[in-house]
């Protein structure tokens, strides 16, 4: 049953674009998007742009809502900054490189709508070839989480609830987002959404993935031009055990760091032994962050949250040795 205390069709939904130098491929993006129902108002933060991506947004978008940043901040800092303005019951989070499909955010409403439980949700993630970009994930006890499959979804494995969503597209309700403090924006990029689901997970919400809604990603256009691999490597690796930090109990933290730093290591000691010595020490350098003296004060904890491990229950599989083959694939091809 819908929690809404008024017609779904009148549901308003706050749209949030980081921009930074997307003139190539955002006007497709927003052309997609003003199609869909529900859309109220779009946000558009951009992070120092020199291209001419204000014009292309002016264009398609004159009603658009623009903050300028002189430089570039990241993902999760401005998407707080423009989470600040909106003023919709929903905000949509949504990357310059993805077109939603015919839809897609009516689906998504519809779905998120269904339980004042479930506060954020995400729609099937395709790449422009076809292939899954992103299904939602679910956690490990490897600290290293599971990226759902098309087999998976082929065989019907899961359902909808998921550990955690990709913020390339990502729906979630207004005030929820507002009471947790938004994304971390220590982060800068890469975790910001698994930290901010799992502390909805600690407060007792849901994250559901939505197969029925489509959307096609074309990903890494931003990022894979301002961030080098080696940068990438050390956000991911240090932004993932900050999650863990942040946000498990202490008895999960006790088994799940220790086997991850060993997978950590045999990471970098793989990097080193293809010759990608920068990639190796940049993993290195995210693990010896977690020990010095600036992990104290670079990592923010909420004690307000319960962190029991067995909200995790229905939302962990097994860590097994193919995944452990996935893993050394995915970070050696780049």
């Amino acid at each position: 049953m819908s929690t809404l205390d008024f017609p779904i069709h009148s549901v308003k939904v706050s749209v949030v674009i980081v921009n930074l130098n997307g003139a190539a491929f955002i006007k497709e993006c927003l052309s997609a998007l003003i199609s869909q129902k529900h859309i109220f108002e779009i946000i558009i933060v951009d992070n120092g742009s020199i291209d001419d991506s204000l014009s292309v947004i002016k264009d398609v978008y004159p009603n658009a809502r623009i903050i300028q940043n002189k430089e570039n901040f990241g993902f999760a800092g401005p998407a707080n900054q423009g989470a600040s303005l909106a003023s919709g019951e929903f905000i949509l989070f949504l990357n310059n490189d993805l077109r939603m499909t015919r839809n897609c955010l009516e689906t998504l409403v519809k779905a998120i709508s269904e339980s004042e439980y479930i506060a954020a949700v995400s729609p099937l993630m395709l790449k422009v070839d076809g292939s899954i970009d992103g299904a939602g994930s679910f956690f490990t006890k490897s600290g290293f989480l599971y990226h759902v499959t098309k087999n998976d979804l082929d065989l019907n494995r899961f359902g909808p609830e998921r550990f955690a969503l990709k913020g390339a597209c990502l729906l979630i309700r207004n005030d929820v987002f507002s009471s947790l403090g938004g994304f971390d924006s220590s982060y800068f990029a890469y975790f910001e959404e698994s930290d901010l689901c799992w502390r909805l997970i600690n407060r007792g919400y849901l994250l559901h993935h939505i197969n029925d809604a489509v959307a096609i990603h074309d990903g890494g256009r931003t990022s894979l031009k301002v961030l080098t691999s080696t940068k990438m490597d050390f956000l991911s690796f240090r932004n993932r055990i900050t999650t863990i930090r942040k946000n498990a109990s202490l008895g999960l933290k006790l088994r799940v760091l220790p086997q991850h730093t060993l997978y950590c290591l045999l990471v970098a000691g793989a990097f080193l032994l293809r010759g990608k010595s920068k990639n190796s020490k940049s993993i290195v350098r995210a693990l010896l962050w977690h020990i010095s003296s600036r992990s104290k004060s670079g990592i923010t904890y909420d004690k307000s949250m319960n962190k029991s491990s067995t909200s995790l229950k229905n939302i962990t599989v097994p860590f097994k040795i193919t995944s452990a083959f996935q893993l050394a694939i995915l970070y050696l091809r780049h």
